[in-house]
């Protein structure tokens, strides 16, 4: 008696990148956005790479419309790099797992694909601010630095395209803007023939799209000789001072004090630069390091959350610290901020 024939079992398809893409494709359009609108921000430049679709949907206005009416708005993390004579913009991103590096926090700065038909305009801390899903470059050079200048530039940070936006209503050569209440507020220095004059301010009305004048100064700007490394959150004033000490300021007693905590932070004395922002009520501060025997440039970054604990003590608490970029050569770190998209 012959013997029963061998019967194979079939095995089940495994799932692989192209066939959940494949899944993915078929889906309806309006469902397919949900989804994504879930999905954090930090992954979006992962997404972008797998097909020129969804590069198109993670920068498409329907998303974020989508991700407002969920509630899944966020704040996110944008770098201004000078590499050169150029500038660069990078973007707080989620490390993919086929390069995730040992022992790594799984956070990098992807860089942020700006269209290079715009040009190259001149960007300098001090007019730099964001305002929900825009960041607002305002007096952008295109020639020399410190030449009269009325230009404002507005990156959208859902496209990342870059538009005119309202020019200011008197060129001038030294600015500072700032932010209060999603209002930006700029002042700065013109000539009047041979003389200066300081006493310039503007605030934007957004509901308008036009600067008006301040009759008296709102001192939200503090001046125009602002540190570059400083960053309001949650009324309070917070620096990286000169010797790479984070501070406070409080404004009861009027001097600056030592932020406590920081349990497992490293050493910032050894980078040559550092930058702050508010990060969604937490501090992101970035350093850039020189690495004299590679020849490269390093930027860090830590998160730190904030408890204020009495009256005249504010703790912070490293919830992460990692090197999020390698540069060739030396560069510039100009800004750090965060639009809410």
């Amino acid at each position: 008696m012959s013997p029963l024939p061998e019967i194979k079992k079939k095995k089940k398809p495994s799932s692989t990148p192209q066939s959940t893409l494949k899944t993915a494709s078929l889906l309806p359009h309006d469902l397919l956005l949900t989804i994504l609108a879930r999905v954090p921000r930090l992954y979006y430049p992962i997404l972008s790479l797998v097909s020129k679709s969804f590069r198109s949907l993670v920068a498409s206005p329907e998303l974020y419309n989508v991700r407002s009416l969920l509630g899944q708005t966020e704040s996110c993390l944008y770098v201004c790099l000078r590499l050169g004579s150029s500038f660069s913009w990078f973007t707080l991103s989620r490390e993919p797992d086929q390069t995730k590096r040992m022992n790594s926090s799984g956070y990098v700065l992807a860089k942020v694909p700006i269209p290079s038909w715009y040009g190259s305009p001149y960007i300098d801390f001090s007019g730099l601010v964001a305002v929900g899903s825009d960041i607002y470059n305002v007096g952008a050079w295109r020639g020399t630095y410190l030449s009269p200048t009325s230009r404002v530039l507005i990156l959208d940070c859902r496209s990342h395209e870059w538009r005119e936006g309202p020019s200011l209503p008197m060129e001038l050569e030294l600015l500072s803007a700032s932010v209060l209440d999603k209002k930006i507020y700029v002042a700065g220095c013109y000539r009047d023939k041979d003389s200066w004059k300081n006493s310039f301010e503007v605030a934007f009305n957004s509901k308008e799209g036009r600067w008006d004048m301040v009759d008296e100064p709102s001192m939200v700007t503090g001046g125009i000789c602002v540190s570059s490394s400083f960053c309001e959150i949650d009324n309070v004033l917070y620096i990286l001072s000169l010797d790479r000490i984070l501070r406070w300021y409080d404004s009861e007693k009027r001097r600056w004090r030592d932020l406590k905590g920081l349990v497992g932070l490293p050493s910032l004395s050894s980078c040559f630069s550092g930058r702050l922002a508010d990060y969604g009520g937490k501090m992101a501060v970035l350093c850039a390091r020189e690495m004299s025997l590679s020849k490269m440039t390093t930027i860090s970054c830590v998160v730190i959350a904030l408890e204020r604990r009495k009256s005249c003590e504010i703790w912070g608490k490293v919830e992460w610290f990692d090197n999020v970029l390698s540069v060739p050569g030396a560069c510039k770190l100009v800004k750090v901020l965060a639009p809410t998209l």
